[in-house]
């Protein structure tokens, strides 16, 4: 069954960012929904907040660089890089290479530049903005899908701010434009969403609480999903040990138990529809094949 999102995406491109605090497995995460989409017939690109490729070799491919990536029929990988994206609009988007050379290449230009506040970030929403809309005319890229492994939670919940904080500055010109795209992009549900990421690891579930509610007055809308990943949920550990357990065993009894209180806890305060990606020691499999088998159920579900 072809997943929902294909047959929306083909009249308009989306941008899907998946968020959540460092290490509860976005890139696992993903990899899978690429890897689904892509096998439902889409064009599919992954872009990563990193100079080094993550995904690619969580897939079984080379690393890539910041140019696309193919690393599989209908799916390529891509790195964020603020000096190549600058390269980018200047050349190949506007045809100035005169002035890239002359000016933005000055290093005296670069110094003034890095210093200024978040315009890594802008230039990373204005990259994804022309890859759904211009890089197919200016490069060849054709794109149904960009999935966003995005900063972590923190820094990927201002990205969303970003381009309202520049407008306010009253920027004019070329800048101002770009703010204004972006923000199109970002107000659009059906171009932008978000996937939020979590586990029940105690660091984990305070972080996804504490900024879940500004993760939603940010973007102006909930989440579209949120996984819990690496969930305990199969054990059905609640309750008292097995009488049979070892006592040297009853402390890490306790932990797990602990942790699957969590995840109940957790659940019904998420402000998106929930699924739980299984441990994968549980299965004996990869934390991606655990994540995709999740991912495909959720999908065929929308369709």
């Amino acid at each position: 069954m072809e997943p929902k999102g294909a047959q929306r995406s083909a009249s308009k491109p989306c941008v899907w960012f998946v968020m959540g605090k460092g290490g509860v497995g976005r890139t696992s995460v993903v990899a899978a929904l690429g890897t689904r989409f892509a096998a439902g017939g889409e064009r599919v690109l992954i872009v990563q907040w990193a100079l080094a490729d993550a995904v690619a070799p969580l897939l079984g491919a080379a690393v890539g660089a910041s140019a696309e990536h193919v690393i599989a029929p209908g799916l390529s990988t891509m790195c964020f890089s603020a000096e190549e994206t600058l390269r980018e609009y200047f050349v190949d988007h506007l045809g100035m290479r005169w002035l890239y050379d002359l000016v933005v290449k000055n290093r005296h230009v670069q110094r003034f530049t890095r210093a200024v506040p978040s315009l890594d970030e802008l230039l990373f929403l204005g990259r994804l903005y022309w890859l759904i809309t211009l890089a197919g005319e200016e490069r060849g890229w054709h794109y149904d899908r960009v999935l966003v492994d995005a900063p972590a939670l923190g820094h990927g919940i201002s990205l969303f701010g970003v381009p309202r904080a520049a407008a306010s500055l009253g920027l004019s010109g070329l800048l101002a434009g770009e703010c204004a795209r972006v923000q199109e992009m970002i107000d659009d549900p059906a171009r932008c969403a978000v996937i939020l990421v979590t586990t029940a690891e105690e660091l984990a579930v305070e972080e996804t609480l504490e900024l879940g509610p500004r993760l939603v007055r940010e973007l102006g809308r909930a989440p579209i999903l949120s996984v819990l990943n690496r969930s305990l949920a199969k054990m059905g550990v609640l309750g008292p040990p097995p009488s049979t357990l070892d006592a040297a065993l009853i402390p890490l009894y306790a932990a797990l138990q602990r942790k699957e209180s969590r995840e109940q806890t957790l659940e019904p305060r998420l402000t998106a529809p929930v699924i739980r990606i299984d441990e994968a020691l549980l299965d004996d499999q990869s934390p991606l094949r655990c994540a995709e088998a999740a991912i495909a159920k959720w999908l065929s579900c929308r369709a």
